[in-house]
């Protein structure tokens, strides 16, 4: 199997491709895993699986619903601890089309929101509640930790918080080789990252409803240059694709669609 990265900072067009690659003809023996908005109906077979996956989505909706950064961080760093066990449900595949990758865009967007991730931002009633009515889907995201030093005292959920908030607040472990060490995880066998413009970026996002915490002009500036720095510390093979502009993003699709087929038949 493998995996291909299609990453970007929001805007750039990832869900775009990924939905014209999908929807082109003659593909077969292939799959497409997205996070942290994952596809849970791809994992019905596996009832762990497609329980806290659903469990995440409705974090992401609770997130952006009540304007919550704590719960989008949540969110985030719970996509990419389940992303292995998404991964082996679709190996059967010769190729896999990711849209992030723990060992790439945690290392970036943690940077922002590391400081939200402290436990005594949450609401001590969200927390009791989240904790009763999801505790099995809490149980299944403790089992995936490969790290097991984790103080229970106040919770299941606070706990994962103030795991997250020492680990990237505290700790300030972003580059790959303490990713790997989180996640256990393997890099992507190639990258392509869709480069656009922040301004660019956040003229198409304007056209969404809603917001997310980190969608903005500043934000974007001063993460972008962590994408350019993680990609220093990668092996395999990095392609940036320019994505300002519609005609950018067709040329990516051409690119991508052709190096498919050359996979496909390699």
């Amino acid at each position: 199997m493998k995996l291909i990265l299609i990453t970007g900072l929001d805007g750039s067009g990832k869900s775009t491709l990924l939905s014209r690659l999908e929807t082109s003809p003659k593909q077969s023996s292939h799959a497409y895993l997205r996070v942290p908005a994952i596809e849970p109906e791809k994992f019905e077979q596996n009832k762990k699986l497609y329980q806290t996956s659903l469990f995440i989505n409705k974090l992401n909706h609770y997130a952006d619903h009540y304007n919550a950064p704590s719960l989008k961080a949540f969110a985030l760093f719970a996509s990419m601890l389940l992303f292995k066990e998404l991964l082996k449900e679709l190996e059967n595949n010769s190729i896999v089309f990711c849209e992030r990758h723990p060992l790439i865009d945690t290392g970036v967007y943690a940077r922002f929101y590391s400081d939200k991730m402290n436990p005594d931002l949450l609401s001590h009633t969200l927390r009791i509640q989240l904790e009763k009515e999801y505790s099995q889907e809490l149980d299944y995201l403790l089992e995936l930790f490969t790290i097991k030093k984790i103080d229970f005292s106040k919770g299941k959920l606070y706990a994962i918080f103030n795991f997250m908030y020492q680990w990237f607040s505290v700790g300030k472990k972003f580059n790959i080789s303490e990713l790997k060490q989180l996640f256990k995880i393997d890099l992507p066998n190639k990258i392509y990252y869709l480069k656009a413009e922040p301004g660019t970026l956040i003229e198409r996002l304007n056209t969404r409803k809603t917001l997310e915490a980190h969608e903005s002009k500043i934000t974007f500036e001063r993460l972008a240059p962590f994408y350019d720095q993680l990609f220093t510390e990668v092996k395999t093979e990095v392609e940036i694709l320019p994505a300002n502009s519609i005609k950018d993003l067709d040329d990516a699709f051409i690119k991508l669609k052709d190096v498919y087929f050359i996979l496909q038949n390699g």
